[in-house]
């Protein structure tokens, strides 16, 4: 792919959708690596439309397709790895009024990203873990949608029904504010947060894609981010020892479909991607690469696999496939599930319960690794088998091979 559109000015710098693509149907890494794959520069990145006018062109595209192909349906999948963000404020000293389960409340900011304030329920989530080379030091990994939240986007969330409404199948990655997407039913569906009177703990947008009561069969499949790390042996926060968890920034609550490996999965590398240089063919690259993003399209390319032979499958037909066979239930790490816990959201680093113990082990701070009510459904492919096949009377050079 050159980095400019028939030798114009419009230079790709991101590298982000190809990464994307590459793990959907990539020579290297992708699953459904025989499926056509279709880029749209949406203006979250280096292009030019909007979310909305994206998902309105993929379902004219897709409306088009069922017109000339009336007798083979080709499926039309859409995965979205983006998302309108918000933020919460924490300026030190001055006072933030929020409704928390039915209570007006409010909390001072603290003006720092690793203290949290008190009061703050679910208005300051954060996306931090601990690591450590060598104790007694520790290192902490703080990123930046610290207090964030999914804001509503009404032109993409309808765009997004409307896709589904015609056949597509809309997935979307759920976001990497470690925020909890609550159904209809939760404690937490009528938080929100002043100035701005926005409920935080719903989804929105593309990760939305409905009309109606919240309710996980509604709208986008929307996929959360598993760690590359496991619990460590010690288990001091109560959770299993070496349990899969997710990643500290996913978000998580009973509107998540399904968890899929997104932490430093390997993917192409293109434009400011370009990170390591394939040694089978120097003028390709490949790249480390996370979010939730990633978890999105490793789902795209399983739910691919399925849509090749289950071609009129419909967005319900396919929420129900993945949550029946295209995954495998896990005793995911929970650590504080309790909506009442001390841990249940984000909290200050305490060395008792977040410090590693040991060597080049791991920690999400405490209210950074819960699964916040969300289903223990985890990606796996059913049209993989580990059998290794048997070459019965294949004659190659001259050597013929036998069933013994």
């Amino acid at each position: 792919m050159s980095k400019t559109a028939n030798g114009d000015s419009n230079q790709l710098t991101g590298g982000h959708g190809t990464a994307c693509a590459s793990q959907i149907g990539g020579k290297s890494f992708g699953l459904a690596f025989e499926c056509n794959l279709w880029n749209i520069r949406i203006s979250f990145g280096d292009g030019y439309l909007s979310a909305a006018t994206a998902l309105d062109m993929c379902t004219i595209f897709h409306n088009a397709k069922k017109i000339s192909q009336s007798n083979n349906p080709d499926p039309t999948l859409i995965n979205n790895s983006y998302g309108t963000f918000a933020s919460t404020g924490n300026i030190n000293g001055v006072n933030y009024s929020h409704v928390y389960r039915g209570s007006s409340l409010s909390y001072t900011g603290s003006g720092s990203v690793t203290t949290i304030p008190a009061n703050a329920g679910a208005c300051r989530n954060n996306t931090a873990s601990t690591w450590t080379d060598g104790l007694p030091t520790v290192y902490g990994i703080y990123l930046t949608t610290n207090g964030q939240y999914l804001y509503p986007n009404a032109s993409s969330n309808s765009s997004a029904e409307n896709a589904i409404a015609a056949g597509c199948i809309v997935v979307s990655s759920a976001g990497n504010n470690n925020q909890k997407l609550a159904d209809a039913s939760d404690v937490d569906y009528d938080n929100y947060y002043n100035p701005d009177a926005t409920y935080i703990c719903r989804a929105q947008g593309v990760q939305k894609g409905f009309s109606g009561t919240d309710t996980r069969s509604a709208g986008a499949i929307r996929v959360g981010a598993l760690d590359c790390a496991v619990e460590p042996p010690s288990a001091k926060q109560g959770a299993t020892a070496y349990s899969v968890r997710k990643v500290s920034y996913s978000a998580n609550g009973p509107m998540i479909d399904i968890w899929a490996p997104a932490e430093m999965t390997m993917a192409a590398g293109y434009a400011n991607y370009e990170d390591y240089q394939r040694e089978d063919d120097t003028n390709f690259y490949d790249t480390w690469f996370n979010g939730t993003s990633a978890a999105g399209p490793n789902a795209c390319a399983v739910i691919a696999l399925y849509l090749e032979t289950n071609r009129k499958a419909t967005q319900a037909d396919v929420k129900q496939w993945l949550n029946r066979h295209g995954s495998v239930d896990l005793d995911l790490s929970d650590p504080y599930p309790g909506v009442n816990d001390t841990g249940y959201w984000t909290q200050t680093y305490n060395a008792t319960f977040d410090a590693p113990a040991n060597t080049r082990e791991s920690y999400n701070i405490r209210g950074n690794g819960n699964l916040r009510g969300a289903p223990t459904k985890v990606l796996n492919n059913p049209f993989a088998n580990n059998v290794i096949p048997k070459m019965t009377d294949v004659n190659i050079s001259g050597i013929l091979f036998t069933q013994s």
